[in-house]
């Protein structure tokens, strides 16, 4: 005669246990960014006070003057500080290059400092306006060296991509106050394309 016996045991269950430092640090972690969260209502898009950015940008020009047809291209470096999350202050290197169609050539170069106000809409876009003055290093075919006080005013769109790359558009003013030949000053229009980066 067999007897059969029955197991009426619960089943084993496991617990994880997480190490109490690698809670420690979690917790550390949430409480430095938080302050950020809460002081920009989430939005971390881009640089924070005391961040800097990097920006590079390209432009293209075509224009007729007196049936006389010019074509210029320009590639610049921006580097700037963010003084707290509205204010940017920074330094421009710029250099222009400009062909002719009925020979000769111009390059310039602009070097100052720029200063933009930015604002927030939305997390992932932000708009800026600012102003920037400085000098410019021209050298044209027929008219030799010559350097010039430059000013301007930009406004731009920042668009993040990731928290900390961001795609811009930036239409800009140029005023260049000439003091040789007959021309005294000369305006410019600009549409620049570029990369801001979060260093």
């Amino acid at each position: 005669m067999s007897r059969s016996v029955q197991d009426d045991r619960a089943p084993r269950t496991r617990t994880m246990t997480i190490p109490r430092p690698l809670l420690a640090l979690a917790a550390a972690l949430g409480a430095l960014a938080a302050p950020a969260s809460a002081q920009y209502g989430g939005n971390t898009n881009g640089p924070l006070s005391g961040e800097w950015l990097l920006g590079l940008d390209l432009g293209y020009a075509w224009q007729t003057q007196d049936s006389l047809e010019r074509e210029s291209f320009q590639v610049g470096a921006q580097v700037s500080r963010f003084l707290s999350r509205p204010h940017q202050l920074g330094l421009e290197l710029r250099s222009r290059y400009e062909a002719i169609e009925a020979g000769g050539h111009a390059g310039q170069v602009f070097l100052g400092p720029l200063y933009n106000y930015n604002w927030y809409p939305a997390s992932r876009t932000a708009l800026y306006v600012g102003g920037r003055v400085g000098a410019a290093f021209e050298d044209a075919t027929g008219s030799g060296d010559d350097t010039h006080l430059a000013w301007g005013l930009q406004a731009g769109l920042r668009q993040w991509i990731t928290p900390r790359a961001a795609l811009v558009v930036e239409p800009r003013y140029t005023r260049f106050e000439i003091d040789s030949g007959s021309a005294t000053e000369r305006d410019r229009f600009d549409l620049l394309v570029g990369l801001n980066l979060v260093l």
